[in-house]
């Protein structure tokens, strides 16, 4: 009984507070100077939501405090980030407070109830588990990191536990030994068991996290039986957590028109710009890697048959036994002079083996359709044999 008068106490301090720091806070980020409201002619000005002080502090960068109101000093920008991460503090203490008072009642209704044992003593070991939270995030991560950890324990109103941070900590790191990518984190596998915040705390972190990376983009791969959940899920959670929104990408691949496709790369490139997750199926993925597997093949063959056709075209020419000599006034007026010229360098340069072979291939492909696209200027006048 002590200990939920306590609770309560407490919660009704840290609502006065809250509600304090919060009037200052927004009176502060909206300050404008009577030149802008005359500006303005007297109408009202849209004023900044503390989502959007939110929003900034999740930025970690001065530079978006200051496009939401360039009348912020750098001295006022860091007193309201000050001011937004105690009150995010303030939110996550007020609902840990919730949960022991919701215990502690529940606990105080059936303490005289024999029957009730088992539920009694479940709810006493989740009452301890509530009494023995708190953060465990303040080490081993940058400060963007722990801002992300702050405002997801005040929004969602759960406190990550110890293995749950363990775990987030593992997955991001980065692969050292990809000297290609240093920012490629590391492949892992990990598992656990039902009811472990699989989807709730660890897939909404590691995804906002990764989502916040430059140049990168975010994305949670779901099989088909489960995509439906993960998207309702997830997407609830995040936008609860951190006031953004999670595309969703279904599509099988008889479905991959060019339409289609290029709706789902406009989608992906808009939520890299925009640092949001996408949930992508696994049969959009699968059908995507096997589009690309037969373009692949379709393209080996057309370049096959038209290296082919090059070589018998460009071997068809004799150029030096069958070209007749050209005055530098004819040589000016005909079409086939100047590629039939640099065939010639070309096949100096072959014998020479200044050029590798791709660059060869390269060069008699460019070659031949430059021929091609003057097949009418060609006659059995101009002694080619053909």
């Amino acid at each position: 009984m002590h200990l939920l008068t306590e609770a309560t106490e407490q919660r009704q301090e840290i609502a006065e507070k809250h509600n304090f720091l919060k009037v200052k806070l927004l009176a502060k980020i909206n300050v404008s100077t009577a030149i802008e409201l005359a500006r303005h002619g007297g109408k009202a000005l849209s004023l900044i939501s503390f989502q959007e002080c939110i929003d900034c502090l999740l930025s970690d960068d001065v530079r978006s405090y200051k496009l939401k109101n360039p009348n912020l000093s750098d001295s006022d920008i860091h007193e309201i980030a000050h001011w937004t991460l105690q009150i995010i503090d303030l939110n996550s203490h007020a609902a840990h407070l919730g949960r022991i008072v919701e215990l502690a009642e529940q606990i105080h209704e059936i303490v005289s109830q024999p029957k009730q044992t088992t539920l009694y003593r479940s709810l006493c070991q989740r009452l301890e588990v509530e009494l023995s939270a708190r953060y465990h995030f303040d080490e081993g991560f940058g400060s963007e990191e722990r801002i992300a950890f702050h405002v997801f324990s005040s929004q969602s109103g759960m406190i990550p536990f110890q293995k749950q941070v363990d775990l987030i900590k593992k997955m991001l790191k980065t692969d050292s030994t990809d000297f290609a990518d240093q920012k490629k984190y590391r492949d892992i596998v990990i598992q656990l068991i039902m009811g472990g915040g699989k989807t709730s705390v660890i897939a909404t972190l590691i995804l906002f996290l990764a989502s916040m990376r430059d140049g990168r983009l975010a994305l949670f791969i779901a099989p088909p039986a489960l995509f439906k959940i993960f998207s309702i899920n997830l997407a609830d959670g995040f936008q609860k957590a951190f006031g953004k929104e999670v595309k969703s990408i279904d599509a099988a691949r008889e479905e991959f028109t060019l339409h289609n496709l290029k709706k789902i790369s406009h989608e992906l490139q808009r939520s890299e710009n925009a640092k949001q997750p996408v949930i992508f199926s696994a049969i959009t993925l699968q059908g995507m890697e096997l589009e690309l597997l037969s373009l692949a093949r379709r393209l080996k063959v057309e370049i096959r048959i038209r290296d082919a056709l090059a070589r018998d075209f460009i071997i068809s020419f004799n150029v030096e036994a069958n070209l007749e000599p050209l005055g530098d006034g004819h040589r000016g007026n005909d079409p086939l002079s100047e590629p039939l010229s640099e065939l010639q360098k070309l096949e100096e340069s072959f014998a020479q083996k200044t050029l590798s072979p791709e660059l060869q291939e390269c060069e008699r492909l460019r070659l031949a359709k430059k021929l091609l696209s003057h097949d009418e200027g060609l006659s059995l006048s101009k002694k080619i044999n053909i």
